[in-house]
């Protein structure tokens, strides 16, 4: 993780997009549908970049306060060298 950085500025010609709904049954997949975890990996000349975990969240994590509209919210960020030593 970026420990201290609040912003990453990464280039990347590609997007992978996951959305966690391993171990739910169909149903629960239709119901949860855009409400789980969502992982993206950012590529550029087919190296991973970047990667980014999204929470969904009823209320603010921080403050504990509704979101007037249920959203999700990026909850960590991994950088291409924190990816890579992970790897290792």
């Amino acid at each position: 993780m970026l420990d201290g950085v609040e912003k990453l500025n990464i280039d990347y010609d590609e997007i992978w997009i996951w959305e966690n709904d391993e171990g739910l049954s169909p149903a629960e997949k239709r119901k949860y549908k855009g409400k789980n975890d969502i992982y993206k990996l950012y590529w550029k000349q087919n190296q991973v970049q970047a990667c980014t975990i999204q929470k969904y969240y009823l209320g603010d994590p921080f403050t504990g306060q509704k979101l007037s509209k249920p959203s999700h919210k990026i909850w960590n960020i991994y950088s291409r060298d924190f990816i890579l030593r992970k790897l290792d």
